[in-house]
């Protein structure tokens, strides 16, 4: 990295006799970072009279800072923006000024248009020298020996420029980003070949208590499923996370009483997958995403299978295990895919809604499901560097190095 030539900085010179433009600023095409930028303005109207605001805002934020102008001793209308906030790849700001009696103030840019002024090192400071060779019209990029390191083209700058607009204008979900997730859903459905029920009404003396196949078909599923979980944002598109699928599913509304010799069926079921995400279209705050899933528990899910019978009436015959409700479960191991849409209503929050299947193996079932939820994201910055120590009421600053003057700079 190269230093910039510096400007001896000399008396600020007064505005122009005849103003070029309506609202008339010299600015450089470039500014150095962490370095003052003074900006002054004029009008080719009642110049005297006007007033300005300065509107800028610094890398990362989503609102512009207003600046009022005030009145110089030479006639400008004057604002500095301090160094901190004069950091990233390019700074943006749009002006504003007022006429007595106008009903349209004048302006240089606005809010969904601002000016983008590239930062670079070793760029000139914006100081009064500068700002007399900006009205003689006259560049002030003079850097000794420019670099192409140490070039930002605006092209670049302007692309940077969209790709935050639309990050603040549509609050999704910033790369690099951790989000927990939080959903859920009911009334999911099976399909499976010929299974046994996880209970076993068995007796070998009693030809009604044998063990129960279930021929294949369609089953419910759960009463309700809870899906928490926790990921990581890696680009605009493409999240990974480990999920959990927690399901409950009461064996009948009314209790189920078992009888001797007969295994309860199990009500849960646990299961924990690898989840990846990509959203393929975005529109504004919405995004389509398709999912994919990985993983096992001791049963991936389980499938319904409703009572057919009321053992209480007498009068009536009730096959074996149709006197209660049981479960049917997922093999240990299960894969699926699903589809969805996300809502970002910021940047750290997210709502969405999703339809996916799953196959369990050992034994093969089918599941299908709806979930929904909301998702908290959180991207975690690095820390800058600790302040200076304060000694004596003021702030202690390493000494900085004296640059000579070169050959050609006017002496004092």
């Amino acid at each position: 990295m190269r230093g910039a030539r510096k400007l001896v900085d000399e008396e600020e010179p007064p505005p122009p006799a005849r103003v070029p433009e309506p609202l008339y600023c010299p600015l450089p095409s470039e500014v150095p970072p962490k370095e003052d930028i003074i900006f002054r303005c004029v009008t080719q109207k009642q110049p005297r009279k006007a007033s300005a605001t300065l509107f800028y805002r610094e890398s990362g934020a989503e609102d512009f800072t207003p600046l009022p102008m005030t009145r110089s001793p030479k006639g400008w209308l004057e604002a500095t923006v301090p160094a901190a906030a004069v950091t990233g790849s390019a700074f943006q700001f749009y002006m504003e000024a007022k006429l007595p009696g106008a009903k349209e103030p004048l302006s240089i840019g606005s809010a969904d248009g601002p000016n983008l002024m590239p930062i670079i090192d070793g760029a000139v400071p914006m100081n009064n020298a500068a700002l007399a060779m900006l009205l003689q019209g006259k560049d002030t990029s003079m850097r000794s020996e420019p670099a192409a390191e140490d070039k930002a083209p605006l092209e670049d700058i302007n692309k940077q420029y969209q790709i935050d607009e639309d990050l603040r204008k549509y609050h999704r979900r910033l790369a690099g980003s951790v989000f927990l997730s939080v959903g859920g859903g009911a009334f999911a459905s099976t399909y499976h070949g010929k299974v046994k029920l996880d209970s076993h009404d068995y007796d070998p003396n009693n030809a009604n208590r044998a063990v129960l196949p279930v021929s294949a078909g369609y089953s419910m599923a759960p009463l309700f499923q809870v899906a928490p979980e926790i990921g990581y944002q890696f680009n605009e598109r493409f999240a990974l996370s480990v999920q959990a699928r927690i399901q409950y599913t009461p064996l009948d509304s009314s209790g189920w009483v078992p009888l001797a010799g007969v295994s309860i069926p199990p009500k849960y079921a646990l299961a924990f997958f690898l989840r990846g995400q990509y959203a393929f279209f975005t529109g504004g705050n919405f995004q389509f995403f398709a999912s994919g899933i990985a993983g096992g528990g001791q049963r991936t899910f389980l499938g319904y299978v409703a009572k057919k019978c009321d053992p209480t009436n007498a009068a009536r015959f009730c096959p074996a295990g149709t006197t209660h409700s049981d479960t049917i479960s997922g093999g240990p191991i299960a894969a699926g895919a699903g589809a969805g849409i996300m809502y970002h209503a910021s940047r750290w929050l997210a709502l969405w809604v999703e339809a996916r299947g799953i196959s369990s193996v050992g034994p093969i079932i089918l599941l299908g499901e709806f979930n929904a939820g909301f998702a908290i994201a959180h991207k975690f910055e690095k820390a800058g560097p600790p302040p200076p120590k304060e000694e004596l009421g003021g702030w202690e600053k390493p000494p900085e190095q004296a640059e000579a003057p070169p050959a050609d700079a006017p002496s004092e």
